[in-house]
């Protein structure tokens, strides 16, 4: 039997954050064109509230998706500092070119 982690108990929040957030965001919609002033302040500040934290938790990678990368690649991701090597030339072009003007 597998232990449960803090971001399992997460888990069953995703769907109902994100379908509270979306009927609000489309509520707010709604209101903001019917000119609904109270109704609009109380569905969008739901809607905040909901779809940030649903959008955080539908990106977010999981704890095993972190550890392949990092196995694989050999990189440290307990800072998640991981730099692409065509990244930093390209940050070494533009530091370049900045120290020529």
């Amino acid at each position: 039997m597998q232990e449960k982690t803090k971001e399992d108990e997460w888990e069953r929040y995703k769907r109902p954050l994100l379908t509270t957030g979306a009927i609000a965001l489309l509520s707010s919609l709604v209101s903001y064109n019917l000119r609904h002033t109270n109704a609009f302040k109380i569905s969008y500040a739901v809607s905040c509230v909901t779809i940030g934290p649903a959008m955080v938790l539908y990106a977010m990678p999981s704890r095993e998706q972190i550890s392949n990368d990092s196995g694989r690649d050999g990189r440290d991701v307990g800072s998640m500092v991981i730099v692409n090597e065509g990244n930093l030339n390209a940050m070494r072009a533009i530091r370049a070119s900045m120290e020529k003007k």
